[in-house]
């Protein structure tokens, strides 16, 4: 879901205690369906999401990395995004 709040965008996730489902929705605005694979090392809290083509990995990633690093902001976790062609 999203709304706006003084010209500033917000985004809000349903939260999970699930790290795959949770490191997925914080991604927004990238598609779920388009994720391939979630390699997760629950120790390190890292996560690589291997995403469908380029413009998911650029959707997962927003520009200049801000989605991203949000993403790893509320999780917690760190986070790598590759692409698979």
């Amino acid at each position: 879901m999203e709304s706006s709040l003084g010209g500033e965008r917000l985004e809000f996730i349903r939260w999970s205690n699930g790290p795959k489902s949770l490191i997925i929705d914080s991604l927004t605005p990238l598609d779920s369906n388009k994720v391939i694979k979630i390699e997760i090392d629950a120790k390190r809290k890292q996560a690589i999401i291997k995403v469908d083509g380029w413009k998911s990995k650029r959707k997962a990633l927003g520009r200049g990395g801000q989605n991203i690093n949000c993403a790893m902001e509320l999780t917690g976790w760190q986070i790598a995004v590759e692409e698979i062609p």
